[in-house]
């Protein structure tokens, strides 16, 4: 297992976000498109393109997702058509420019506005997923998708869409948010789980630095070892002004607690 960290959590330039997480001891960077300049991100031209392939090879960090934070309020489960359609071009246009950075996978959040897209949803999402899917598969990379759904849901679409290249990223903070058991979780998706978002949460259900929060690890590490999981592990939003102290504190706690290097 590998840990990565979200470029959008250090609040940097990306050319320094990979300096900053090679030398803090990341072994990959979580390339975050935003919610609001998804078109203005450079991987959408070819010099920009070229940029975050040429820092991937200096650094020599993996690049295990880009993550298309859009897609969260207007993405493929919006109730718009229109907004379902731009979001399947969006995608479909990013996985080939996602193969060419070695990507491992882009993940899609299925949820708007924090809300589980559903079983109302399912069908137009499977449909469009699986038109996504070959051009995944012929690219060597995947599609995780990300929602708070239930394991039943989430299963049942995976069924519905039927290829491999689709699998989940699985995030703890939404488990624990929806008084659900992620160890048990994790164990229901098995092979189905590319990806883990690490992330904890305060008593007030808020986010906080890792290990400090009401999230039981040691029943998660468990059940990662009982499926076999070898993903990426992504470590998401330090906390407090030092943005980079924050990250090597939860860094240091992902190898200390989980035992990786």
């Amino acid at each position: 297992m590998k840990t990565a960290i979200r470029d959008s959590a250090l609040h940097e330039a990306l050319d320094r976000t990979f300096d900053i997480a090679k030398n803090l001891g990341f072994t990959g960077i979580d390339v975050t498109m935003g919610r609001r300049n998804t078109r203005e991100h450079p991987i959408w031209t070819r010099a920009g393109l070229r940029g975050i392939l040429d820092h991937r090879n200096s650094t020599r960090l993996d690049i295990p997702c880009i993550n298309v934070e859009r897609f969260e309020s207007m993405g493929l489960a919006h109730p718009n058509a229109r907004v379902r359609e731009g979001a399947g071009k969006v995608l479909n246009a990013l996985i080939p420019r996602a193969a060419a950075l070695g990507t491992w996978a882009v993940v899609v959040p299925l949820d708007g506005r924090g809300q589980p897209f559903g079983r109302v949803r399912q069908k137009t999402v499977a449909e469009a997923l699986r038109e996504a899917a070959p051009a995944a598969e012929s690219g060597g990379l995947g599609i995780n998708i990300r929602s708070a759904a239930d394991t039943k849901v989430i299963l049942r679409l995976l069924d519905d869409i039927g290829s491999e290249a689709v699998r989940v990223e699985h995030d703890i903070a939404h488990s624990v948010l929806s008084n659900r058991d992620p160890a048990a979780e994790i164990r229901a998706l098995g092979s189905a789980v590319a990806q883990v978002r690490l992330r904890d949460i305060d008593a007030g259900g808020s986010l906080c630095p890792l290990g400090v929060g009401t999230v039981a690890y040691q029943p998660i590490v468990e059940a990662l070892d009982e499926i076999d999981f070898d993903g990426y592990v992504v470590v998401d939003t330090p906390h407090g002004a030092d943005t980079v102290a924050a990250a090597a504190a939860n860094l240091a706690f992902v190898h200390e607690y989980f035992l990786w290097t």
